[in-house]
């Protein structure tokens, strides 16, 4: 807070416009000027940066306000070209966005500029693959304290994981491992200790681990590395999850007790998880939006048709067979139930008639019709059947009966009938 006496406005703030008038001409060009014109210009220029250190250096109205009227480009470009300001204009900018884009030899330099402003970095995000990532010096990362935010992209870590656990302030995480990387390095399994480090991240309110899988056979996370129900309980705060075959969803619903706070949930089990029941669901009142894959679910719990706030569901690679909680879900705006080895179209179906968004892509065994469990849908607007049979699973006259049809996308790429895609 900066106090002026009221006889003193006057004075300060002439010499904030004056000031001003000179720095903005500075920064920005007048144009070319000639003889005297340009002799003065250039006068004015030099008598502009020696006030520069003065004014701006030092807290108060004057800079506040000079600063105040000065874009994010200015404030840069003066930092740039007046080496007196730089141990001050750091304090000119409340947040900072710096990208850095790395050559294969920057991670030392990477490393030494992280060390320097440890304290005062709240957001990084460092790509894949650079060669940062290759040196493992992804430990050197645990010294800043202040960050807020994280993003790493497939990285590997020479050092402990557990040093991640120092990073307390941190709301946003999202770490993409890479599967070719699962090898031994050092004696060590390259993401030991890493889930054991989540549970000291309280403040985490999105935390998103995804383990990179190209094809359906890519190892699981060793069992004593992947995400388990003791590692999430502590986050309490958490919003937003997303676990891509990083942890099984049993520990996931085991977990949900203490997460009543999430309003989204995306779990992919990895390959050979053991069947999940879901019934904790219910403790997660605020769910918005939930995607379960690959997670044996066979049966939908109960639980689900008490989740009054959610609007998307998403159940994936899975063998359902019993449908019910689904009527109670009115307020269900998408669904999709992909690779589900649906016979027929569910009549639970009928009573979402909020839907705006329906998916039965790759439900290759969905011959025993019920499409006319569609017909009370009024509001939907795209209808996806990727790889369903068709034409002869579709009768016409339904779909040309659906409200709204020439806004219905109905997306079969249904080879095996030779159905084309078909936009209404």
């Amino acid at each position: 807070m900066v106090h002026v006496a009221i006889d003193d406005l006057p004075l300060i703030w002439s010499q904030f416009i004056n000031f001003q008038k000179q720095l903005l001409r500075a920064l920005q060009g007048s144009g070319p000027a000639t003889g005297d014109a340009a002799s003065a210009a250039t006068d004015g220029t030099l008598a502009t940066a020696a006030m520069a250190p003065a004014v701006l250096g030092t807290p108060g109205l004057v800079q506040q306000l000079i600063l105040g009227h000065l874009t994010l480009l200015d404030k840069l470009r003066l930092r740039a070209t007046c080496s007196a300001l730089r141990h001050a204009s750091p304090a000119w900018f409340a947040q900072a966005t710096v990208v850095v884009k790395l050559t294969g030899a920057a991670g030392a330099a990477l490393a030494t500029w992280l060390r320097q402003h440890s304290g005062k970095l709240t957001f990084l995000e460092l790509p894949m693959y650079c060669g940062f990532a290759a040196t493992g010096d992804v430990a050197s990362l645990w010294q800043l304290t202040a960050l807020r935010r994280l993003r790493l992209g497939y990285w590997r870590c020479d050092g402990s994981w557990r040093g991640m656990a120092a990073l307390r302030q941190l709301q946003h995480l999202e770490l993409y491992l890479d599967r070719r990387g699962m090898i031994m390095h050092n004696g060590r399994r390259p993401y030991q200790d890493l889930s054991a480090s989540l549970s000291a991240l309280t403040c985490l309110t999105f935390l998103k681990l995804e383990l990179e899988t190209s094809d359906n056979v890519s190892p699981p996370l060793p069992a004593g590395d992947a995400v388990c129900y003791q590692h999430l309980q502590p986050l309490g705060r958490l919003q937003r999850l997303r676990l891509v075959n990083t942890g099984g969803g049993a520990d996931v619903a085991a977990a949900l007790p203490s997460l009543t706070a999430l309003t989204h949930l995306h779990c992919t089990a990895p390959p050979g998880a053991a069947p999940v029941d879901w019934q904790h669901l219910g403790w997660a009142a605020e769910l918005q939006e939930l995607t379960l894959d690959h997670c044996y679910i066979r049966r939908l719990p109960g639980a689900l048709s008490s989740l009054a706030a959610l609007t998307s569901l998403r159940i994936i690679n899975d063998n359902l067979s019993g449908l019910e909680p689904l009527s109670a879900l009115h307020q269900l705006q998408e669904l999709e139930l992909i690779r589900c080895r649906l016979a027929a179209v569910p009549d639970q179906l009928s009573a979402l008639t909020a839907l705006t968004w329906l998916s039965l892509g790759y439900n290759r065994s969905l011959v025993g019709g019920g499409w006319e469990h569609l017909l009370p849908l009024t509001r939907l607007r795209t209808l996806r059947l990727e790889d369903v049979p068709l034409p002869a699973g579709v009768h016409p006259e339904v779909v040309e009966k659906l409200p709204a049809a020439e806004r219905v996308q109905l997306l079969a790429a249904a080879a095996r009938a030779g159905a084309a895609t078909a936009v209404f």
